[in-house]
């Protein structure tokens, strides 16, 4: 069952009331920012609002990173989040809530990516604070780059992606001083139709626009791209997702020479959403690591190094699964680093030769505190990517090249995930903006020091200035390779976090249809019949009609690089073969996967487990047991490495929501197994409990009751088993009375509208009548007093009175239905449908 906004809600009240115990004198000024905080949690009750529009806010606007903003006609209210997963999954919580029906229903979304490079031809009064350029959708602030200052050009390069945005027409780039009141430098309007037009480039507009308000030669060079996505009804997209979870390798050896590495970019993480939503993009991740393995050969050297899918797709799953890592490991030292004034450029010929002793020390412990972060955050690291790299390990050894198993390893997540987050913290949210030029350097530095330990190369004659790290090199390589070696082993007592971000399918379907139909556009005829059925399938769900193809639903075959084993069942089915499989349990853990699965997925009689042996309960310990660590599953905040700077008390300017583990999720996708049940029974009580203060209190009581603990669980389990599927259909009825009560409200708003014209048209009549009358009364006396009116103002007086008769009786039926309308008992399945009613007259015009 889903969650309703009073629940969420009540949830944040409770996790308010018990920080405000631990200190209600603490100021509420946030330490990233902004100062205005939210009201009253009992106060925000949108269940009788209209057009409740959720999306996430740009770090730029608030100080802080993970802000949601909430939006009806009546105001607003912002909400801030401990993660950029934890936001999405309560954006998409918030918009299933407010938009039960939206995996069945067709939609258009707004995407908007804009580039910002550079700016020429300003004033020079734009003062030494500095020039920052906004971005403007229809009047209401996107989002805005850091200051620039300095003569001549200004440079930005930074981008900006905006996702599921209201309907708008204009966008507008703003230039304007640094402060708080800040002088307007100029402006560039732009056409939302225009950019996103199907003969707009595919790339994006990019070019210098001039500056209006400012003299000729001022102007912004920026690249803007535009896309208004067409979301069809999840279930059109069946062949396009069971094509690609079946036959993705096909795909990507067919494309693979044919596309730059724009496109390739764009198609892997299309892919890679696509099946994280349906729980098999940890088996493509793996699949095409591999492939990569075998295409390299013995080149070690070019391992992830290249543009290729394999790659893109890959670093995609690590944004996706790593972020929360790469926030408890990197996120306090990055800042704290990007905030240093300190100087630790080495390079002698970029600093003086008395101040190089001292630069060397300081970027030596900065390497010391990054590398203790690291190898300290083995305990909070994705499993997910843990079984990644098991996977490839094993497939190293199986083809005799199990050296290769740690630089695979190595290559991934130095080279592609960690490094980069050092090089570029603001990509990757560890940083709201760029950092400034010295603070940016050191952190180049320290990512050379670092990639070099994984890969287990000194510094030589090309960085000869660095050779005084190689004494570090050496004396942590040990403890690299055990991180490394650590990392890729499974700890089959772990269960997998997954991923708790947003997951809507229908528009990750839609993204890869879009993008999948502009390649195949420019493809050769040989490469699009030999990738068949797809083309017929892309051109099916383009023209809207049935697609007349079935996809093979066949694995790949048994190889050394395969993921698959020989017996495995396929994780994915269509609704015809249902019957020909029986409920499987996956490996790979989805979120839309643990509620709902329905008496059709419960084991048969012959096919039930044998009975748990019960566990033997043993005393909570109050120190530490004298056994090795062992990894755990996170069960709420980690604690800090040993080196790594302290974490603050959290920023009180906004109430923080709940963790994500909490907000289950109703399953939306309408030909897909329920796969990923829980291993045992525990696990799907677990699943179901609220991580937080509530948890941590009921733990310790369960230790202690015992037997009588785990018998209340499993009771609570066959209560819950027994009344679920009638709490399901109780939904559903609840559903349809509802879309019934709103589309009477509507037929009575529209009667209520028609009477009220027919009225005044009554009226009308009544007063041209009575007029009429008047005038016509003394003429015809005067005329003809003896035989009345002449027989053609007679004929026109008749014809009047006989409409008003019949309006008059219009009004009367109208009246009666809209009456029956309001006591008629609301049934699902009516459907009420408007009277025939004859077009009413217009001022009385006869003609």
């Amino acid at each position: 069952m889903s969650t309703s906004p009073q629940g969420l809600l009540k949830r944040l009240k409770e996790k308010k009331k018990a920080r405000s115990e631990l200190g209600a004198n603490t100021s509420r000024d946030g330490t990233m920012g902004s100062k205005e905080s939210l009201a009253t949690l009992s106060e925000l009750d949108l269940g009788a609002e209209r057009e409740v529009r959720v999306w996430p806010l740009h770090p730029s606007l608030l100080g802080e990173p993970y802000c949601f903003q909430v939006t009806w006609v009546g105001g607003s209210r912002c909400f801030s989040c401990r993660s950029g997963a934890e936001r999405d999954r309560w954006i998409e919580d918030l918009r299933r809530h407010f938009q039960p029906s939206q995996d069945n229903v067709e939609r258009e979304e707004t995407w908007l990516s804009v580039w910002v490079h550079e700016a020429k031809g300003l004033p020079r009064a734009a003062g030494p604070s500095g020039v920052r350029a906004e971005l403007w959708l229809d009047g209401a602030l996107l989002a805005r780059t850091a200051p620039r200052a300095g003569p001549g050009q200004l440079f930005w390069a930074e981008r900006f992606h905006f996702e599921a945005l209201p309907p708008a027409r204009r966008l507008s780039l703003r230039l304007r001083g640094g402060g708080s009141a800040g002088a307007d430098l100029g402006r560039v309007t732009l056409n939302l139709e225009e950019l996103s037009a199907p003969r707009a480039p595919a790339a994006g507009l990019e070019r210098w626009f001039p500056l209006l308000g400012q003299p000729a030669g001022a102007a912004l060079r920026a690249r803007i791209r535009a896309r208004r996505l067409r979301v069809l009804p999840s279930e059109r997209y069946k062949e396009l997702a069971e094509f690609l979870t079946f036959h993705y390798a096909r795909l990507c050896g067919a494309l693979e020479p044919a596309l730059p590495a724009q496109a390739k970019e764009e198609l892997a993480a299309a892919m890679v959403r696509v099946l994280q939503a349906t729980g098999r993009a940890q088996v493509l991740v793996t699949d095409l690591g591999t492939a990569e393995l075998a295409r390299c050969g013995g080149r070690e050297a070019l391992l992830f190094r290249e543009n290729t899918l394999a790659t893109k797709a890959i670093d995609e799953y690590m944004k996706l699964v790593a972020q929360d890592y790469l926030q408890k490991t990197l996120g306090e030292v990055v800042q704290h680093l990007c905030a240093s004034t300190e100087d630790c450029e080495v390079d002698p010929s970029k600093c003086p030769a008395s101040e190089l002793p001292q630069h060397q020390s300081r970027l030596r412990s900065s390497c010391e505190e990054v590398f203790e972060t690291i190898i300290h955050s083995y305990d909070w690291f994705p499993s997910e990517l843990g079984t990644v790299f098991s996977s490839w390990r094993e497939a190293c050894k199986a083809r005799g090249s199990e050296a290769l198993g740690p630089r695979l390893v190595c290559a991934s997540l130095f080279l592609r995930l960690l490094c980069p987050a050092l090089l570029a913290p603001s990509l990757f949210g560890l940083a709201p903006e760029h950092p400034a030029p010295g603070p940016a350097r050191t952190l180049t530095l320290i990512a050379k020091v670092i990639q070099n330990l994984a890969n287990r190369a000194p510094f030589g004659e090309k960085e000869a200035y660095m050779g005084f790290m190689n004494t570090f090199l050496e004396d942590h390589g040990p403890a690299m390779q055990h991180f490394l070696d650590q990392v890729a082993m499974v700890d089959v007592n772990a269960a997998p976090s997954g991923y708790q971000g947003s997951s809507d399918l229908a528009l990750q379907l839609a993204v890869l249809h879009a993008q999948l139909c502009t390649i195949f556009a420019e493809l050769d005829q040989t490469t699009r019949d030999s990738l068949e059925p797809l083309p017929t399938i892309l051109r099916a769900i383009e023209e809207g009609q049935p697609v007349p193809v079935s996809v093979p639903m066949r694995l790949p075959s048994p190889q050394v690089h395969s993921s698959f084993s020989a017996g495995e069942k396929p994780g994915f089915l269509a609704p015809r073969d249902l019957p020909k499989h029986t409920p499987l349990i996956s490996k790979s853990q989805s979120l839309r996967s643990f509620h709902g699965a329905g008496s059709w997925a419960r084991p048969r009689p012959d096919e039930e487990r044998p009975p748990r042996r019960p566990r033997q309960v043993q005393r909570t310990q109050s120190v530490p047991a004298g056994r090795p660590a062992r990894r755990r599953p996170s069960a709420g905040p980690r604690p800090r490495p040993k080196g790594s700077l302290h974490a603050g008390p959290a920023p009180r300017g906004r109430p923080w929501t709940g963790a994500s583990a909490s907000l289950p999720r109703k399953p939306s996708v309408p030909w897909q197994r329920q796969l990923d049940q829980p291993r045992d029974r525990d696990q799907a009580l677990g699943s179901h409990r609220p991580v937080g203060k509530e948890r941590y209190m009921a733990e310790p009581w369960g230790s202690r009751s015992g037997s009588l603990g785990k018998g209340r669980n499993e009771m609570t389990l066959q209560i819950t088993a027994a009344v679920s599927p009638q709490l399901a259909e109780l939904q559903c009825e609840v559903a349809a009375l509802r879309e019934e009560q709103k589309a009477l409200s509507r037929l009575v708003e529209s009667l209520s509208t028609h009477i009220q014209a027919l009225t005044e048209q009554q009226e009308q009549l009544r007063c041209q009548l009575q007029d009429l009358d008047s005038r016509l009364s003394p003429r015809a006396l005067q005329s003809n007093p003896e035989g009345g009116l002449s027989s053609s103002e007679g004929h026109r007086l008749k014809n009047m009175e006989r409409r008003l008769t019949n309006m008059e009786h219009t009004q009367a039926q109208l009246r009666d239905a809209v009456q029956n309308l309001q006591f008629r008992p609301k049934i699902p399945e009516s459907r009420s449908q408007p009277l025939p009613l004859k077009e009413p007259c217009i001022n009385g015009d006869t003609t």
